[in-house]
């Protein structure tokens, strides 16, 4: 038997674990991992409540640039921000470095696809050698941060709920322990 698997948002992504669920015999299983992660993705959003959206761009490739697409601006939300860049559901797209200037985020992170920390900061010159970049607002205030883009945000699948919960502590710190989250990196 072939599934075949096309998310773009999260809800997608919840239907295909419950598809693999159910194609493996696992039905019970996978309905219980879907609920678990409804129930973390909901204490994120309690934590978040109330809080002020943070302004943020997210960005899945350097050179040339794209803004992270289909399921990452609907973290970004769920995490209490506002992404600048991306349309939920829609796939990421290639953008001028001037829309990331127009934007000014307050925050900034970097999920190069299949990139590690140590690779996007290798490559952090990409973006520091821009102009405007030092007058980002995400760059005054020390919020560029680089994450493990493969891990929690790049590829389908129950992960991209810890990246939800990375992006919530990033975004309110004061609402984590005001820990830098395991799986990123401030630049």
């Amino acid at each position: 038997q072939i599934l075949s698997l096309n998310p773009t948002d999260l809800e997608s992504v919840f239907r295909d674990i419950e598809a693999i669920g159910s194609a493996t015999g696992s039905d019970a299983q996978a309905r219980r991992l879907v609920q678990g992660l409804r129930g973390r993705i909901a204490r994120v959003q309690a934590l978040v409540q109330g809080e002020l959206q943070r302004r943020t761009a997210c960005l899945e490739w350097l050179e040339p640039l794209y803004c992270a697409g289909h399921w990452v601006p609907e973290m970004v939300h769920l995490a209490g921000g506002s992404d600048l860049l991306a349309t939920a559901g829609a796939p990421s797209v290639r953008i001028a470095w001037e829309q990331v200037v127009e934007a000014k985020p307050d925050v900034l992170v970097l999920m190069p696809c299949g990139f590690s920390i140590d690779r996007t900061r290798s490559e952090l010159d990409l973006l520091t050698s821009r102009p405007g970049w030092n007058d980002l607002p995400a760059v005054r205030k020390q919020a560029v941060y680089a994450v493990e883009g493969a891990a929690y945000f790049n590829r389908s699948g129950p992960r991209l709920v810890d990246g939800v919960e990375l992006l919530a502590a990033l975004f309110h710190p004061h609402r984590f322990e005001n820990r830098l989250p395991e799986g990123a990196r401030r630049i």
